[in-house]
C-alpha cells in the first residue's frame, strides 16, 4: 500500500470539490462562458447530445379573434433536433513510488500532490480553450468541436450537429473576408456584420471575440472616437474582463483574446450570440474524478509503481442557431469577400 495514501486522498477530495471553479480562474474564456450562462449540464446515458432548434418565424401561431370564435392551434415550426456527439476528456494526477521515497514526509507528499494538481488544473484550462477555438479534428476526431466548426468560414459546406448546411440554408452562419481593416472601412464593416445577425436578436446578446491584430487596429483608428470605448479592466456586459484589453463598438463588447496565445487567429473576429452557443457537460463528469471501482477513484499501474486519479469531462460545444453568429477574417480566406457595395454605407447589410 502506498505511503500516506489517506493524507493524499483527503487533500485530493478537498481539491476536486471546486475543480471547475479553479479551471475558470485559469481560463478567461471559460470564465466568460460560466458568467454568461453558456455552460449547461445534462444527464442520460446516450453518447449523443440532442437539442431542438427553431426554423423560420412563429407569426402563424398568433392570430386575432372575437368572442367565442374558434382559434387555430398550429404547432411551432421546429426542425427536429441537432445532434452533437459526446466527447470524453481525461487528465491524470499520480505519484510514483520513487517520488514517495524522495518526499517521504507527509507534508512533503501533500505539497507534491498539490503542485501536480495545480499543473493539471492549468492543463485542463488550456485544453478547454484549445477545444473552444478548434474544429474537433484533434486526436483522430475525438476532440470536442469548437468555433472553427460551429461558426465556419465556409458555412454553406459541411455538417454541423447532424444538419447538412449545403442543403439547409437556415443552418448557415455569416462569414465574410476583407483584405484589411482601415480607418475608412472598420466602422461600416463592423456595423454591417452586426446588422447581418440581428434578426430576432438583441445587441445585449452579442459579443465580439477578436484577434490581437484586429483589436490593435481598432485602438489606433478609433482611439479618440466616441463609438469605440476603452474599458481597461471594466465590467463589459456581464463578464469581468479584468486583465484583458477590451473595447466596445456601438455598445457591443469587443474582447481581445490574445491572452490565449495563438489559439485565436490574430486576424479573425467572431461575432457570437451568447444565447445560441453553449458548452454542454454531463452532470456526472464535470471536471470530476472518473470512477475506477476503488475508493476515491484511486488507480494503480500494472506494476504498482504509480498511483493516482483521472479527472475528466464528458460533453461538447453546441450551437442552436448558426444564423445569429458570424466570423470575419482579415486577409486571405476561401469564403466570400465583402464588396464596396457592402461597406459603402453604414446602414447597409452583408449579403451572404
Amino acid at each position: 500500500m502506498p505511503l500516506n495514501v489517506d493524507a493524499i486522498n483527503l487533500t485530493m477530495d478537498k481539491w476536486e470539490k471546486n475543480l471547475e471553479d479553479q479551471v475558470a480562474v485559469e481560463s478567461y474564456a471559460y470564465q466568460f462562458f460560466k458568467k454568461n450562462g453558456m455552460i449547461k449540464t445534462y444527464n442520460g446515458g446516450d453518447n449523443i447530445i440532442t437539442q431542438p432548434i427553431k426554423v423560420g418565424r412563429a407569426d402563424h401561431v398568433v392570430t386575432e379573434y372575437e368572442g367565442a370564435q374558434v382559434l387555430p392551434t398550429p404547432d411551432f415550426l421546429v426542425s427536429d433536433v441537432v445532434r452533437f456527439r459526446q466527447r470524453l476528456v481525461a487528465g491524470f494526477v499520480g505519484i510514483t513510488d520513487q517520488e514517495e521515497l524522495i518526499n517521504s514526509g507527509e507534508n512533503q507528499i501533500i505539497d507534491l500532490y498539490e503542485t501536480k494538481t495545480d499543473m493539471l488544473k492549468e492543463g485542463l484550462a488550456r485544453k478547454w480553450e484549445e477545444y473552444l477555438f478548434g474544429d474537433g479534428t484533434g486526436r483522430g476526431g475525438l476532440a470536442p468541436a469548437g468555433l472553427e466548426h460551429l461558426i465556419s468560414e465556409t458555412p454553406a459546406f459541411g455538417t454541423v450537429g447532424g444538419v447538412d448546411a449545403s442543403n439547409a440554408t437556415y443552418w448557415r452562419n455569416k462569414s465574410v473576408n476583407v483584405a484589411s481593416i482601415t480607418a475608412s472601412n472598420v466602422r461600416p464593416i463592423l456595423r454591417a456584420l452586426v446588422k447581418s445577425v440581428l434578426v430576432g436578436a438583441k445587441k445585449t446578446d452579442l459579443v465580439f471575440w477578436a484577434g490581437a491584430n484586429v483589436v490593435e487596429a481598432l485602438y489606433q483608428v478609433y482611439d479618440d472616437n466616441a463609438i469605440i470605448q476603452r474599458n481597461n479592466g471594466a465590467n463589459v456586459g456581464s463578464f469581468d474582463i479584468s486583465g484583458i484589453s477590451s473595447i466596445s463598438f456601438d455598445g457591443i463588447p469587443i474582447i481581445e483574446m490574445d491572452l490565449l496565445g495563438s489559439l485565436l487567429n490574430p486576424n479573425k473576429v467572431y461575432l457570437i450570440n451568447k444565447t445560441t452557443l453553449k458548452f454542454m457537460v454531463h452532470a456526472q463528469r464535470n471536471f470530476s474524478v472518473i470512477p475506477s471501482g476503488l475508493a476515491n477513484g484511486e488507480r494503480y499501474s500494472f506494476n504498482q509503481a504509480i498511483h493516482g486519479r483521472f479527472y475528466g469531462i464528458a460533453g461538447n460545444f453546441i450551437i442552436t442557431n448558426r444564423r445569429k453568429n458570424a466570423v470575419l477574417t482579415v486577409g486571405s480566406g476561401d469564403h466570400r469577400n465583402l464588396t464596396n457595395a457592402d461597406i459603402q454605407d453604414e446602414t447597409g447589410d452583408i449579403n451572404v
